[in-house]
């Protein structure tokens, strides 16, 4: 099977990787929760699927960082 990807913040990224979803997340996760306690959450969240391969979940973690990365420097940027 052909693996198919996206572009999004100038990465690529594997169509199976949960964009929507890890990105509703992370807009409910506050700015100052550190890398390793995300890391931790989606591989939590990765575990309970087994469609999940090692590959699959180092992209989603990978992308879920990218994203709050993202708000923390939208926080920042409006941050008076």
């Amino acid at each position: 099977m052909k693996t198919v990807y996206r572009y999004e913040y100038n990465k690529r990224w594997d169509e199976r990787v949960p964009r929507n979803d890890i990105r509703w997340l992370m807009g409910r996760v506050h700015v100052g929760t550190c890398a390793a306690e995300i890391e931790a959450d989606i591989r939590n969240r990765c575990a309970t699927n087994p469609a999940f391969t090692p590959s699959l979940v180092k992209q989603s973690i990978a992308y879920a960082l990218e994203c709050h990365k993202r708000n923390r420097a939208l926080f920042d940027a409006f941050r008076f």
